[in-house]
């Protein structure tokens, strides 16, 4: 009895611990599989990572394959775990990936107020004054606002983004 279960117990071991490596899919050993990349993912861990794909061709989305070490990590629409395999795993990775991130802050998009800023004033002439000075003058009267709610702040901060 003892030895029975011992052999349970080392099979047990044994399949836990390479069963990522040993998995047969369509008679191919998952180091054959081909990682599918990532159509939709914009941050640059995705070069590092991607899915198999079921017998129907759809990805498996709840884990994604990291292409340097085909390890299996969780996957749930964010790539946290991503960046920390890569991190805890791939060091040297790890550092190409914080440059890259590194350079797309630098190149980062403007704030609202760098474009509010960029934005020409409207002529009082000009007919978008006229569509937005009709568009205040019908929200005061359709919602029965008091006239004083254009000296409002956040009204003012309205008009200023609408167009300074």
């Amino acid at each position: 009895r003892v030895s029975m279960y011992r052999c349970i117990d080392i099979s047990i071991n044994i399949t836990s611990a390479h069963v990522r490596k040993f998995i047969v899919y369509n008679n191919k050993m998952a180091s054959d599989r081909e990682i599918v990349k990532n159509g939709v993912g914009k941050s640059a861990v995705w070069e590092y990572f991607g899915f198999y794909k079921n017998h129907a061709g759809v990805l498996l989305r709840g884990k994604a394959i990291c292409r340097l070490c085909r390890s299996e990590v969780p996957y749930s629409g964010n790539t946290t775990n991503l960046r920390t395999h890569i991190e805890r795993h791939h060091p040297l990775e790890h550092e190409i990936l914080n440059a890259e991130s590194a350079k797309e802050k630098n190149s980062k998009q403007p704030t609202l107020l760098e474009v509010v800023e960029r934005v020409t004033p409207l002529s009082v002439d000009s007919e978008r004054h006229s569509e937005l000075v009709s568009a205040a003058g019908n929200f005061i009267a359709v919602d029965m606002q008091p006239l004083s709610v254009v000296e409002n702040v956040g009204f003012l901060q309205l008009m200023k983004i609408a167009k300074p």
